[in-house]
């Protein structure tokens, strides 16, 4: 019972790694791909149904967001309609054992900065057609893990140091940038 218990385990978190793999994200076309950006509005997606058993919820994580982003990058504007997006995405999965035991969750955290470019449309009769396609400027991924009790202590820990990073790589690609304390 014991080895099904671990070999369970170690399955979630192999697939979990498995989503988590992605190469680092550096714009090889933008040399500054954070250069000139002024306002981004926060997009937090759907949270898994377990993140609300453990405290998460889609307002906490925004509020947290704002009070980092409006510390950390004051001239940064937060607006709703704006052209860049900050993306948010949680995934959560709760080890229980097979008699129903809570042994903890595993998560990983996605934040990127995602903005809309304009792609002519390929059409011989509506040259003037265009689309948007999605052009990604910035990407972090963090995995964690632990016991309920913690849950949202450390993924506030997580999303600071996650946005103090952006802030720092915003700031590097904005010279005249004035980072917060």
């Amino acid at each position: 019972m014991k080895y099904n218990l671990e070999k369970t385990l170690l399955t979630m978190l192999l697939i979990i790694l498995s989503f988590a793999w992605a190469a680092p994200s550096k714009a090889v076309i933008f040399p500054r791909p954070l250069e000139g950006i002024s306002e981004v509005r926060i997009v937090i997606d759907k949270l898994p149904p377990d993140a609300s058993t453990l405290n998460i919820t889609e307002k906490a994580l925004k509020d947290t967001i704002l009070t980092l982003l409006n510390r950390n990058l004051p001239e940064l504007k937060l607006t709703d309609p704006a052209p860049v997006d900050l993306n948010v995405s949680l995934a959560l999965i709760r080890a229980t054992s097979k008699t129903g035991s809570y042994l903890g969750y595993y998560s990983h955290l996605l934040v990127k900065l995602v903005d809309y470019v304009r792609v002519p449309y390929p059409s011989v009769e509506a040259p003037e057609f265009y689309r948007f396609a999605k052009a990604l400027l910035w990407e972090r991924g963090v995995l964690f893990g632990g016991s309920s009790e913690d849950a949202w202590g450390q993924l506030e820990n997580i999303l600071t140091e996650t946005m103090e990073r952006f802030a720092a790589d915003y700031c590097y690609d904005n010279p005249g940038c004035r980072k917060g304390e």
